[in-house]
């Protein structure tokens, strides 16, 4: 019994995220939505991510809600969000996936297999440092408990516990990885055709456009502007705060 318990940790760290609101208050969304008041079911979504701002699910229906008001960015913004917390999930995949190739970018990096791709995300960053902890936790209650009962003739716990650093190995090193191949600060463009300047002000040339809905990291600020990288392109300039949304 005491050996399943890791595992028995493992599952609810895995279990599908589903979202924990009000019945009612997601029922009068749902309603909203159904008759088609985008503005509106948003607004109600809104209102319980402020209850349940890790909810998986009430990302991905007010991104729903913003995508289906040509809000582009803001839903790209929402999707990412979901994904962030359940990349298992189908649904919020193809739509995240369906929303960044509208902005002319895809979800998988140029060159990397599809399958390599989903097996790096099967997991999301909070499961895996979750995960981490149970085992190394594991780990070293086991390995205590070794050398005190060792010392009373008894020594059976040795293999559980470096059964236990082995996983906590993995799982340390697959976090640390998502950990740097994500973008420090991220965000996403929300304004159309955004003009992307040498500088801080509308006085500094463009130096080149984006499409609304394209992932970025935001390297500075100044002034009411911010300096960006756009990830497709690898290429940098500033613009104004409000043509960015921050995940």
């Amino acid at each position: 019994m005491r050996a399943g318990l890791p595992w028995l940790a493992v599952a609810f760290c895995c279990f599908p995220l589903r979202a924990a609101a009000q019945p009612a208050s997601w029922l009068a969304a749902q309603k909203l939505y159904d008759a088609g008041n985008f503005e509106g079911a948003a607004d109600a979504y809104r209102s319980l991510l402020a209850a349940d701002h890790r909810s998986a699910a009430l990302h991905y229906d007010l991104a729903d809600c913003l995508y289906r008001q040509g809000k582009l960015g803001p839903a790209v913004a929402g999707f990412l969000r979901a994904y962030d917390a359940a990349p298992r999930d189908a649904d919020i995949t193809y739509n995240l996936g369906l929303s960044l190739q509208k902005a002319g970018e895809s979800l998988i990096p140029d060159g990397m297999p599809p399958l390599i791709f989903d097996l790096f995300h099967c997991l999301s960053r909070r499961e895996l440092s979750g995960l981490f902890w149970v085992f190394w936790w594991a780990a070293l209650i086991l390995l205590g408990l070794h050398v005190l009962l060792a010392r009373r003739g008894f020594g059976a716990l040795l293999k559980p516990g470096l059964a236990c650093l082995l996983p906590a190995a993995l799982l340390g090193l697959w976090w640390l990885g998502r950990v740097e191949a994500a973008p420090r600060d991220p965000g996403v463009i929300v304004q159309a055709d955004a003009q992307i300047r040498s500088g801080p002000g509308g006085n500094f040339s463009v130096g080149f456009t984006a499409p609304e809905g394209r992932r970025v990291t935001i390297l500075d600020h100044k002034d009411g502007w911010i300096e960006v990288g756009v990830l497709k392109e690898g290429a940098e300039g500033w613009l104004p705060s409000d043509a960015v949304e921050r995940l």
